[in-house]
């Protein structure tokens, strides 16, 4: 697979990205159309690159390199400005993905900056993916001909024991979309979590009906709505058979530490549904002419957003729903292990009452026939000792036939 990236020979600088044009630096359209004025670096090791050209036949995805991506963006900008002055709608027949998974760091931020900084990315954008991703939230930004979406998503595992949050970045740019998936795990270890990319590029390859940028847009924000609702419908499944349990075998089956690590599961994809149903409702109310687009791209986008937009927000609210209704049924759960926890605790009371209750007469004699007195004809009795102890016997005898007929040993 080519992981390969394209810079100029000079460092750029935050000034020489051209708003109207990303992807492309002005340091690279002065350089001219020839590859060979295109030189290629590895990406960083903490990082993967990956780029595809979607086939306008039948939306498949062809692996290929960064350079050729450059290299259609460059030309499309320069047939844009030649072109639209007598030909207003322009085909545009090559898309492509760039999907782009890097392993943050905060040692890492400079070196992360200077290195997308290199993509020629609008001004706005730059700043947002260069930044921590503890400090992204689910949003989308309009941009000039071009729009950016943060989406928090969900890890490759639900069971993660890990408490960091995850975002993935979404920049639509008419022809292109980049794709940036950040995560705290490291990419290059001996044994690498399940990586989401697989998954999408399998979705998009099986469901990209409109084979476009925004057609991959849209198969990629299908895909993690459908993550998150797959894994909240395997979550019910598993706080179900807790609940099964629980009537069958009785509470004492499940385990306190069961109850709580489904609490903590359902409250992490709460949380995720909800900012992504915000994020939804803003892409839904996106208005499409602040993004300048080309005729021919306004119109697909257009189609595409009646098309799959209220889908994908029927999808997540349902997902959000789901989850609030999980959230009571595990906290009904617990509320069922704190009530037999009371009750076993009421029970041992009850059973320190009945033999408190049962002492105390006895302590009174014992008190009485233990008191120093000269006079105490009953003391001088032979057989006073043994009458005693049985008249002690009889009353405990009494009183636990008393409580157990009661029910306090219940």
């Amino acid at each position: 697979m080519n992981k390969s990236i394209v810079t100029s020979d000079r460092e750029d600088t935050m000034e020489d990205v051209d708003e109207e044009s990303p992807l492309l630096t002005p340091q690279t359209k002065r350089e001219g159309s020839t590859q060979s004025n295109i030189h290629s670096i590895t990406p960083l090791p903490w990082m993967h690159i990956r780029c595809y050209r979607i086939r306008s036949t039948d939306g498949r995805l062809d692996h290929c390199s960064l350079e050729e991506c450059l290299q259609h963006r460059r030309r499309r900008n320069e047939q844009d400005r030649e072109e639209l002055k007598t030909n207003p709608i322009i085909k545009n027949d090559a898309h492509y993905w760039i999907d782009i998974e890097a392993d943050w760091n905060p040692q890492r931020q400079p070196l992360y900056h200077k290195w997308l900084l290199q993509l020629g990315l609008p001004v706005f954008a730059l700043e947002i993916l260069a930044r921590s991703p503890e400090t992204w939230f689910s949003q989308v930004i309009p941009l000039p001909r071009a729009a950016l979406a943060l989406l928090r998503i969900l890890p490759s595992s639900l069971s993660s024991d890990s408490d960091e949050l995850q975002h993935s970045a979404a920049l639509y740019m008419s022809s292109i979309l980049l794709t940036l998936t950040t995560t705290t795990d490291a990419v290059n270890t001996a044994d690498p979590p399940p990586s989401l990319h697989s998954q999408i590029y399998q979705r998009m390859q099986q469901r990209l009906h409109v084979p476009s940028s925004g057609g991959a847009l849209m198969a990629w924000l299908g895909f993690h709505l459908e993550k998150t609702s797959h894994d909240t419908r395997t979550l019910r499944s598993s706080v179900l058979d807790l609940d099964e349990s629980m009537d069958k075998h009785g509470v004492t089956s499940v385990e306190v530490s069961e109850i709580l690590r489904a609490k903590e599961q359902v409250m992490r994809l709460l949380s995720v549904a909800e900012e992504q149903t915000e994020c939804l409702e803003s892409l839904t109310a996106l208005n499409l002419e602040e993004l300048r687009l080309p005729p021919e791209q306004d119109s697909t986008m257009a189609s595409l957003f009646h098309a799959s937009l209220p889908i994908l927000l029927a999808m997540t609210r349902a997902t959000e729903r789901l989850a609030l209704r999980l959230e009571q049924r595990v906290m009904d759960l617990r509320r069922r292990l704190q009530t037999n926890e009371q009750e076993k605790m009421n029970r041992r009371l009850g059973v320190l009452t009945v033999l408190s209750a049962v002492f105390l007469p006895l302590t009174l004699f014992t008190g009485i026939w233990g008191m120093n007195f000269e006079n105490m004809p009953e003391l001088n009795k032979p057989y006073s000792y043994p009458l005693a102890l049985l008249f002690m016997i009889m009353i405990a005898f009494t009183m636990i036939s008393y409580f157990w007929k009661a029910g306090w040993f219940r």
